[in-house]
C-alpha cells in the first residue's frame, strides 16, 4: 500500500485545532469516522468528502490537504508499478521478504551484542485536574540473548484529560529507542521490529481504552521514548540520549 499520515488543520470538537488538554473523552475531540473508502471505483465519496467538510472550522485547508494526501499516494502507486513493471511481481515480492529478513537479522545481531539482563527505569510527567499527581512511566528492559522485552507494568492508569497515548504511539516510540542505538544501517521496516516484545497493559496512559481522551498524545508519547532512554542508559550509556 501507498499511505501517508498528516497532522490536520482541524478536525472538529471543542477547541479549535482539536488539541483540548482537557478533554475528558474521546467523543470531545473530533469527527470520528470507521474505515471509509474516500474515492469507490475511482471516484470521490462525495458523501464522505461532505461529512469532513460539516465536521471541521477549517474546510479549505482541511479538505486541501486531504486531496495533497492522496495525490502524494498517486505518486506512490506510480513508483510502485514502475518497479513492477521493471522487475515483475513475483521478484519484486521476493525482494520485500528478503528485506524483512535483512531488518530482523540485523536487529538481532544489534541486541545479542547487548549483555543480557533486565533494566528498569521510571520516567514521571506532571498530573492533570485541580489536583495533579505525578504520573509515572515505568518499564523493565529484558535483553535476552537476540530478542528484547519491554514490560511497562507499574505505568500509571488512563486520566480523563487528553495526554493518553495510543498503543500505536508508544509502539513507534520503543521502535525509534531500539533503533537509535544500533551501530548499524537497519531497513526502516517491520522485520527490523519482530525480536522486539512489548507488554503494555491496556487501560494504561499508554495504552488506554475507550473512551479515553488523546488529542494531546504527543506529550506522553516523548516521555515513553525518554524512560526507556533511562533504561537503555544502564546498558549503552555513550548512546542513549
Amino acid at each position: 500500500y501507498a499511505a501517508t499520515m498528516a497532522h490536520h488543520a482541524d478536525v472538529g470538537g471543542i477547541a479549535p485545532g482539536s488539541v483540548a488538554i482537557h478533554a475528558t473523552e474521546v467523543y470531545q475531540e473530533g469527527l470520528r469516522r470507521p474505515l471509509v473508502k474516500l474515492y469507490r471505483g475511482g471516484k470521490a465519496a462525495a458523501d464522505i468528502f461532505r461529512i469532513i467538510e460539516k465536521n471541521t472550522r477549517n474546510p479549505v485547508h482541511v479538505l486541501g490537504d486531504i486531496r495533497a494526501q492522496l495525490a502524494a499516494c498517486e505518486v506512490g502507486e506510480r513508483g510502485l508499478i514502475r518497479l513492477v513493471e521493471r522487475y515483475g511481481a513475483a521478484l519484486l515480492e521476493g525482494f520485500y521478504e528478503d528485506l524483512q529478513g535483512q531488518g530482523e537479522a540485523m536487529m538481532r545481531a544489534e541486541i545479542a551484542g547487548l549483555p543480557d539482563g533486565t533494566y528498569r527505569f521510571t520516567d514521571w510527567i506532571d498530573g492533570v485536574g485541580e489536583t495533579p499527581e505525578p504520573l509515572p512511566i515505568a518499564v523493565a528492559l529484558t535483553i535476552d540473548g537476540d530478542r528484547l522485552v519491554l514490560d511497562f507494568t507499574g505505568t500509571a492508569a488512563q486520566v480523563p484529560a487528553a495526554i493518553n497515548c495510543p498503543i500505536a504511539m508508544t509502539r513507534s516510540a520503543a521502535y525509534c529507542a531500539i533503533r537509535c542505538i544500533g551501530t548499524s544501517e537497519i531497513p526502516n521496516c517491520e522485520g527490523y521490529m519482530w525480536p522486539i516484545e512489548l507488554r503494555v497493559p491496556e487501560g494504561t496512559i499508554i495504552n488506554p481504552v475507550l473512551p479515553a481522551a488523546c488529542g494531546a498524545r504527543g506529550v506522553m508519547g516523548y516521555r515513553v521514548l525518554a524512560a526507556l532512554m533511562g533504561a537503555l542508559a544502564q546498558v549503552v550509556p555513550d548512546k542513549a540520549i
